[in-house]
Order: structure tokens, then sequence, then C-alpha cells
């Protein structure tokens, strides 16, 4: 079993390579492996109510991410987008 550690952040919070990470996880699953080619960095990422959970095993690899968006950024109350996970069994 894979034992993951959770955080969550604000934008401002990310560091440099943790961001660089979950874009390109993003971009991995929703771009290249769903075939959705479209913007992925949408500018809701740095909204200061945006929350980023972040997943990672015990090797500090990013496994898990989820963005939850505040109200008022879309046409729902609050919303989850860009969930992923990368880990193998």
């Amino acid at each position: 079993m894979v034992k993951i550690k959770w955080e969550i952040k604000s934008f401002a919070s990310l560091g440099t390579n943790e961001l660089y990470e979950l874009l390109k996880l993003r971009v991995d699953v929703f771009v290249v492996e769903q075939n959705c080619p479209y913007p992925e960095i949408d500018g809701r990422d740095r909204h200061p109510e945006t929350l980023h959970l972040i997943g990672k095993n015990e090797e500090e690899e990013l496994v898990a991410y989820l963005r939850i968006l505040p109200p008022g950024l879309s046409q729902c109350p609050k919303i989850i987008s860009r969930m992923e996970s990368c880990i193998s069994t």
C-alpha cells in the first residue's frame, strides 16, 4: 500500500519545483493522455482563495493533485477541478 502525505497550499506557498511538478502532471494527464488540447494554465491557480491539495509518496514524489476553486470563479458555488493521480502498483 502506498502511503501518501497530503498538504494543502495556496498558490503563493507553492515552491517553484512543486509548481512545475503539478503543472507537468496536469498537462500529462489532461492534454497528452486525454488528448484535450486546450490551455491548461487558466489563471485560476493564482487566485488567493484557490487551494491546491498535493499528495506525495514516501520518496516525496507528486502522486496526486486536486485544485479547489473558491466561489465566484465558476458557475458553481465551489468546484473541485484538475484532479489526477499517478500511483503505479
